[in-house]
């Protein structure tokens, strides 16, 4: 990277050939010594050598370092292009077989390498503008502009060989940036972050159950289908395990979340009200009965009397027996009766008996042909109070199955109504009063088929999940089918309407009734202290499981599946390195350009220029020695002896008696001044 320059006799010339430098060299060893002068160029020569060395530049000498620009330049447009396609994006949107932080780093690998291009040309041609002043400088710091061209190693010790000569702010400039552009791939991968959270999967979908009508079914065979799974579903939520038996939603995923809908199901309704039977006389009758009973005499002393009569006179009742039994009296039975009737549930006649010292309560349906009774517990009175049974509180319910009657005089949607009574006196306080000051809560619970809406409806791991439903009751429409299905819909302007078949719900009331009552299930759990509306909750939820089951009557909603996908986060901070990089780069090759422009060569880190117009010694500075076989040997046959022996020669550029441009000796060796 020279200009030949034609030969005068008053002007220094580039030598065009290692000959003329060995013409040089015969010509210097034939004298004892030679002096070189700092031969100033004339003005006229040296303005047509900077204008030469212009055009120069303008038509070759920077192309190959202002072309690793534009390809860091490019690579950096290109990383910019990926990061704003991918910033808040799904990975899975990203086509290319590589990953999209693998492109950057490639890119940013390409950009470092180009930017390093011009930094080290810069370098090589700022070692020889070093030298081209008025003052000398130390041939030594040759090598140190050598090494900061190599690499970040080289640039940091610039800094310290160069410590106490003055230095050139541009070529600290290039070094400071060899050494930052350690950081630049690091920070350039460190922008693409990884998150992972749910996402819309494509061509997935998740999907819940939607039923608008019930059909009439075998009440047989929907039990024998229905029975194992309602009792592994009740049991289960009675013991907190929810997942024995699911709703019936499907996703393909961990998550799936379903648009709002609304569907038939079982809701529970429960009117609880507290009862005193000295407050409520109306209606309750009192048989007292005074009975004996054995294989030859019958005997028995029946009397009803009103709640009130019963109440003030019981304790002074008294019957008279024959004399041959009066030593063995039999049993006293003491039952009272009170008739409650509400106008939206089932006529109760609650029946209390003492028999000597074992009380009992029942709950009797006996309106049209339903004679159900259930008996709620026994408790059994002694002297020893460690004696007695059953606890000090006496509940339960009974059920009447669905039927014509229900049917006929309550509402359609009616699938079992219930009747519950818990006492509230201690029934273990008093063996005597206990018929006078019996206090007692009644419950009259119902399970509806009803609407539900479902909103903000998710399937997580295989549950599905409502955060807000909402039941609705169903009214009857003045429209059947020939079949005799009723017509249903709520009371919104945008309900549905659902078909309900006259015998479609037999099998939901036979198989409540069957587990809650006729196997106590039920029972044990409302003698656990279980508030009503929580059980017969539990019963309708089991239901609903039921009702919306996969098959033929039901429908489908579908909803979109989540799953867990990786998104691109771009942190555009750590770009801020690359950028302010590539910009001091383009900057220091700008700046030495210009610098350059003004000088008559362009050798920048080219080794021909050192080999052309390198330092030359004469023999006189030489100390010949000779080694075991009496050969020659030079003193300087490491880098190391090297480097000493450069610190001692302080040199500039200049041209020579000859017009060659070289590097030039100011001063006799440091070691003889």
């Amino acid at each position: 990277m020279y200009r030949h320059l034609r030969k005068t006799s008053d002007t220094p010339h580039l030598s065009t050939s290692p000959t003329d430098d060995l013409s040089t060299n015969r010509r210097a060893e034939s004298r004892s010594s030679i002096e070189y002068a700092s031969i100033p160029l004339p003005q006229k020569r040296s303005s047509e050598m900077a204008d030469t060395a212009r055009s120069r530049i303008a038509t070759a000498g920077w192309w190959w370092e202002i072309g690793a620009v534009i390809v860091a330049l490019i690579c950096t447009s290109l990383t910019v292009a990926i990061l704003f396609y991918m910033n808040g994006k799904s990975l899975a949107a990203w086509k290319l077989p590589i990953q999209p932080n693998s492109l950057v780093s490639v890119f940013s690998s390409i950009a470092k390498s180009a930017l390093l291009v011009p930094v080290a040309e810069c370098l090589g041609q700022l070692k020889w503008t070093y030298l081209d002043t008025s003052e000398s400088r130390s041939l030594s710091q040759v090598q140190a502009f050598d090494d900061a061209s190599r690499g970040p190693w080289g640039a940091m010790t610039l800094f310290w060989k160069t410590r106490k000569e003055p230095t050139p702010i541009l070529a600290l400039l290039g070094a400071s940036v060899t050494i930052l552009l350690l950081a630049f791939e690091p920070f350039a991968q460190q922008v693409i972050q990884f998150s992972t959270r749910n996402a819309a999967m494509v061509n997935a979908t998740g999907s819940a159950v939607v039923v608008d009508h019930l059909p009439n079914v075998d009440p047989k065979a929907a039990m024998t289908y229905a029975n194992l799974q309602f009792k592994l579903g009740v049991n289960g939520l009675i013991d907190g395990r929810s997942d024995i038996l699911r709703d019936d939603g499907e996703c393909p995923t961990n998550e799936c979340r379903l648009p709002d809908y609304e569907s038939l199901a079982m809701c529970a309704t429960c009117q609880t009200e507290e009862l005193n039977l000295d407050a409520t006389p109306e209606g309750c009758l009192v048989n007292l009965t005074l009975a004996y009973d054995n294989d030859s005499i019958k005997y028995g002393d029946f009397r009803n009397i009103s709640w009130q009569e019963f109440s003030a006179h019981y304790k002074n009742y008294t019957a008279s027996v024959p004399a041959a039994i009066s030593e063995d009296p039999g049993s006293v039975n003491i039952s009272a009766k009170c008739v409650l009737r509400r106008e939206d549930g089932l006529p109760a006649t609650f029946t209390f008996i003492k028999v000597r010292d074992l009380f009992y309560t029942a709950l009797d349906l006996n309106e049209d042909g339903l004679n159900t009774t259930g008996s709620f517990g026994t408790t059994n009175y002694t002297n020893n109070p460690e004696e007695n049974t059953l606890g000090s509180r006496l509940n339960g319910c009974i059920s009447a199955p669905r039927g014509p009657w229900i049917m006929a005089v309550t509402r359609v949607s009616l699938v079992a109504p219930f009747i519950c009574i818990e006492s509230v006196s201690d029934v273990t306080e008093s063996a005597v009063d206990i018929l006078k000051n019996f206090d007692f809560k009644v419950a009259w619970c119902n399970l509806d088929v009803c609407a539900q809406r479902y909103k903000n409806v998710t399937i997580l791991n295989g549950n599905l999940e409502a955060m807000n439903t909402i039941s609705e009751p169903l009214e009857k429409l003045n429209v059947s089918s020939p079949a005799g299905d009723y017509s249903l819909r709520t009371q919104a302007a945008d309900s549905p309407t659902y078909t309900i078949g006259n015998d479609s719900t037999t099998w939901y009331a036979n198989i409540v009734y069957d587990f809650a009552f006729d196997q106590r299930g039920l029972d044990d759990y409302f003698l656990m202290g279980a508030d009503y509306l929580g059980g017969f909750q539990i019963l309708g939820k089991v239901s609903t499981m039921l009702m919306q089951s996969r098959d033929s009557h039901s429908d489908l909603i579908y909803g979109s599946a989540y799953g867990l996908e990786t998104f691109v986060r771009v942190r555009w901070g750590w770009f801020a390195m690359p950028l302010a990089l590539e910009f001091l780069a383009t900057l220091f090759l700008l700046l030495t350009a210009l610098q350059s422009a003004r000088k008559s060569y362009l050798f920048k880190s080219s080794p021909l220029a050192l080999l052309f117009h390198g330092f030359e010694e004469t023999k006189s500075n030489h100390q010949v020695v000779k080694d075991a076989q009496g050969r020659g040997a030079m003193t300087t046959k490491t880098r190391r002896d090297l480097h000493k022996r450069a610190e001692k020669y302080q040199v500039r550029l200049g041209a020579d008696n000859n017009g060659d441009l070289r590097i030039m000796k100011v001063e006799e060796d440091r070691a003889d001044q």
